[in-house]
């Protein structure tokens, strides 16, 4: 057979900065996770310083397609690789390697150059078949496999080991023999049984749980070697105890007073450590006072009735911690009272129970607290008296005195007081008040009784002063209208048929006017129509005399009216005077004199 020999001992690599170029992610991790890389993920370099020194490289079954950077590993002396994605390998820089397990890969081509391992046949390989294999000689090849071989050159499969051969050219066309020197050494098992406290360190590995385990690796002979750990993993142990004592509290020969966390370390069945903790809290016994205060009667804990205060008697019973606690008992007994409530009412009374009472009563109780704080029952004693009304009704003339108040029109009127119980007496006055006004009022010669109410008949008297004497005479009954036959004073008396009187002013009459005040005249000048206006409060007759310029009376005008119209048509244009004397006129009985003349000058302009 036909060997190639590829020389790659050129086959660049990159170092910078000391650093190897790896660019295989699955190679950079595990370097990096190693503590052969540059502290650095990912970023395709290691420090070269880390790995120059490596003797033995297990990277097998780690996905690994290519080895670049291997060349730095200038110590590497074993070379587990199996089991990857690998195509090419070049060991041309690893001089110092003595075996090589690369089985399992897609490798076409082991690079090597002029190394002696090869050289001598002293390197151990496993491989699968080469595309290219090349030994720059014909040296016997030594390999040393575990289990089995498969020769490429024969394509056998050798399960011992032994001397196998192949006979071939070379490339002289000369007979060359090819010499496999091969040791196959076996795989191992073994089993280790173990029990320890709580964890259990083994193979780089700490176990807390028992169980049977597995580790695999290489045997004395490079091969694969299984060990069976058949561990028992015995806890330690740790156990509380919570304790709740009175005063003190005995445990493993120390007596405590004071609660806290107290804690005791031995051995459990097991022969592992054990600590037991002390969860301790010490409660206190107690002495108390119970102070009570009663009415009339007591009974206490200790089951007696005490009807008297108290301040000796003790009784021991269990606190809230559950510890002896002696209570004294501090005794006050208070009595309980009775009273009688008397009270006196007007027509209704709402007593301590609530209860509104409209009746005397006698025998209502009701249940309060005295000073003491205990029962006082009280007993009502009450008296109702009624409160009283009373309606009065009054006719009168003019006012009315009731109760200090005088009352000048009709109408309802009440008044409160008390009546001789002391209760309210309200007091009704339905009063009708009757009024009679008289005055006396002239038309002409003629006297008229103004009345209220309208339409009163009076008695017409006559009244004379002489000498200081008065005298009076009853000139005419029960009629509203008189004529006097002469000037003199009269006043009248009116009654309405409830018998009210009233009395009218003194009323000087006098058939003609006395004074008419002011007199005014208008148009004026005038053509001839003249209206003249005056006072006439009392309806006496007016005269009005007409004198020409020369003081001839030319006409007379008489009237009962406060006005006159007067047509001066028939006269010439010319001045003319309108003229009032009342030097002869009279008032009344006095014959009291009112003289008055007033002249207003008419100017006639036709």
């Amino acid at each position: 057979m036909k060997f190639c020999i590829l020389s790659l001992l050129l086959t660049p690599f990159i170092v910078f900065s000391q650093q190897t170029y790896v660019p295989d992610d699955e190679f950079e991790n595990y370097l990096e996770s190693n503590s052969l890389g540059n502290g650095v993920p990912n970023d395709d370099f290691v420090l070269t310083s880390n790995i120059n020194t490596v003797t033995t490289l297990w990277i097998n079954s780690m996905n690994i397609s290519d080895l670049t950077g291997i060349e730095d590993f200038t110590s590497l002396n074993q070379l587990f690789c199996y089991n990857n994605n690998l195509t090419e390998l070049d060991l041309s820089n690893n001089l110092g390697l003595t075996h090589m397990f690369a089985h399992a890969n897609l490798l076409s081509c082991i690079e090597v150059w002029d190394t002696a391992p090869f050289i001598n046949g002293s390197i151990n390989l496993n491989v699968d078949p080469l595309v290219s294999f090349y030994v720059n000689n014909n040296s016997p090849i030594n390999l040393t496999y575990c289990e089995s071989y498969w020769w490429s050159v024969t394509d056998s499969i050798y399960y011992t080991s032994g001397i196998y051969t192949f006979d071939t050219t070379n490339v002289n066309g000369c007979d060359s023999t090819v010499t496999l020197n091969l040791t196959i050494d076996p795989s191992t098992t073994s089993t280790s049984t173990h029990t320890s406290c709580d964890s259990y360190l083994w193979n780089g590995v700490i176990y807390t749980l028992s169980g049977t385990y597995t580790f695999d690796t290489i045997n004395s002979n490079g091969c694969d070697s299984t060990v069976t750990l058949n561990l028992t993993i015995d806890p330690s142990t740790t156990s509380t105890s919570t304790h709740t004592s009175c005063d003190s509290y005995l445990w493993n020969g120390v007596t405590y007073t004071s609660s806290g966390t107290y804690t005791f370390d031995t051995t459990n069945v097991n022969g592992c450590d054990s600590t037991v903790t002390l969860d301790l809290t010490i409660n206190n016994s107690t002495t108390s006072t119970d102070t009570q205060v009663a009415c009339d009667t007591y009974t206490w804990l200790d089951g007696v009735t005490y009807t008297t205060s108290n301040s000796t008697a003790t009784h021991t019973t269990t606190n809230a911690s559950g510890c002896d606690n002696v209570a004294t008992l501090d005794l006050t007994i208070n009595n309980s009272t009775i009273s009688t409530d008397t009270q006196v009412a007007c027509d209704s009374y709402t007593w301590l129970d609530g209860v509104t009472y409209t009746n005397s009563n006698s025998t209502a109780t009701f249940t309060s607290t005295n000073a003491s704080g205990c029962d006082n029952v009280a007993t009502l004693n009450l008296i109702i008296n009624p409160f009283t009304t009373s309606t009065f009704i009054e006719t009168v003339c003019y006012n009315y005195l009731w109760n200090g108040t005088t009352y000048t029109s009709s109408g309802s009127y009440t008044y409160s007081t008390l009546n001789s119980n002391g209760c309210d007496s309200i007091a009704t006055l339905n009063l009708t008040i009757n009024t009679v006004i008289a005055s006396i009022n002239q038309l002409g010669d003629s006297l008229f009784a103004i009345t209220t109410p309208f339409g009163l008949d009076a008695n017409w008297y006559n009244i004379q002063t002489e000498d200081s004497t008065h005298r009076i005479w009853l000139m005419e009954e029960d009629t509203n209208v008189f004529l006097p036959t002469f000037d003199c004073s009269y006043f009248i008396v009116v009654t309405d048929d409830n018998g009210c009187v009233d009395t009218s002013l003194t009323y000087n009459y006098a058939e003609n006017a006395a004074r008419i005040s002011s007199l005014t005249t208008y148009p004026n000048p005038t053509r001839g129509l003249l209206n003249v206006k005056f006072d006439n409060p009392k309806n006496q007759f007016v005269t009005l005399e007409l004198i020409s310029s020369n003081g001839v009376k030319l006409d007379e005008f008489v009237t009962e009216e406060n006005y006159l119209d007067i047509d001066l048509s028939k006269y010439s244009t010319g001045i003319y005077y309108l003229y009032f004397n009342s030097k002869n006129s009279t008032q009344g009985c006095s014959f009291e004199e009112y003289p008055q003349k007033i002249i207003n000058k008419i100017i006639l302009n036709k």
